[in-house]
């Protein structure tokens, strides 16, 4: 009995404390209302204030699971409105945790995610409450973040300052382009395709999906918001591909490739032209004798005369090795011409014997 009594009078102080208690936790609602933390880009998390009041957010952080990668917040989010914060540090995508914490660093919301209470999304969709503000998770195939914009009025002399909302727009849905597996015309799968974003590489290869909204961006690299963009495939080796399209709220573009091999252009190939020049060989003219003061003899030789020497038999100037042997075959240089003129005479008196012999005989 004692310790009913007890446990009763426990309760009712902590009940006590529950309903009476004056901390910002019951009095601010600010809760995480839907997230990206897959994706290519920047990840962002969207807040929603549940409040009927405009709370200014100034001093108020959002972290993961760590002490170092957090985001500052600023501004106002007006009551039933939502803003946006993108997490420049990218939010792990196997799982993490998004804590919300006020200026005097009381936590605010947290959210666990990926997890049977909420649950994985895929690449170009978000995870967020529905309806917004409630207790139920979901994937939303196409994210839809908003971010009101939410000013203080300007004073006047009768009044105090007070914070108007500005009207909520309509929610853009953001849109999607989806590039699948390139392929040759072989129907080979090429790899290394390189994406750009109005001709900015965007450090992705295809397969990939770009997401397109208001303040997004591609990998960090180009803004992705709404309108005109061009859409450009490149590869090695390969004629680039590219699409310039103007891309709306809600879009769905799914595209298959097929890339055709770049002709070599044709080149004129050098010709070598060698030049080989055939040495002429000198030929210096036979040197004719000179004459000077002829006398004749009595036995009819001309004095004065200069004797040929055997190399006035052959066309060309004689070598130095000819020059060189020449005093030690003298003698033999000319025997031979008369060795052929005697042997020609002799057949000559033979043919002359032998005609008469048979003739006139």
């Amino acid at each position: 009995m004692a310790t009913l009594r007890k446990f009763l009078f426990s309760f009712f102080i902590v009940a006590a404390i529950f309903l009476f208690s004056n901390t910002d936790t019951f009095a601010q609602e600010v809760l995480i209302n839907e997230f990206v933390a897959v994706t290519e880009s920047t990840d962002w998390v969207e807040l929603y204030n549940s409040t009927d009041s405009s709370i200014d957010l100034s001093g108020w952080l959002l972290r993961d699971n760590t002490e170092s990668n957090k985001v500052e917040l600023s501004g106002l989010i007006c009551p039933k409105s939502f803003r946006k914060f993108d997490f420049s540090n990218r939010l792990n995508d196997g799982g993490d945790t998004i804590r919300l914490f006020s200026s005097d660093n009381n936590l605010q919301d947290t959210v666990s995610y990926f997890s049977d209470l909420i649950p994985k999304h895929e690449r170009g969709k978000s995870t967020g409450r529905n309806p917004d503000g409630g207790s139920s998770w979901q994937v939303f195939d196409s994210p839809s973040p908003v971010n009101n914009d939410c000013q203080f009025v300007s004073p006047t002399s009768t009044s105090t300052p007070t914070l108007t909302p500005t009207p909520t727009p309509t929610p853009k849905q953001a849109a999607t382009y989806k590039i699948n597996e390139v392929k040759d015309e072989d129907g080979e799968i090429l790899s290394s395709v390189k994406v750009y974003v109005d001709n900015i590489y965007i450090h992705h290869y295809a397969p990939e999906v770009l997401t397109f909204c208001d303040g997004c961006q591609c990998d960090s690299y180009v803004a992705c918001g709404f309108g005109q963009h061009t859409i450009k495939l490149e590869k090695t080796g390969y004629n680039d591909w590219n699409e310039t399209k103007t891309i709306n709220s809600g879009d769905s573009d799914e595209i298959s490739l097929v890339m055709v091999f770049s002709e070599p252009s044709s080149t004129t190939t050098p010709t070598l032209t060698i030049s080989l020049t055939t040495p002429i060989q000198k030929i210096s003219p036979t040197p004719t004798p000179k004459k000077s003061n002829q006398t004749a003899t009595g036995s009819g030789e001309i004095l004065g005369e200069e004797v040929a020497s055997f190399s006035a038999f052959y066309p060309y100037e004689a070598t130095d090795e000819t020059k060189e042997n020449e005093a030690t075959s003298g003698a033999k240089n000319m025997i031979l011409p008369k060795i052929f003129l005697v042997g020609g005479l002799l057949l000559l008196f033979i043919s002359a014997c032998w005609l008469w012999y048979t003739h006139f005989r």
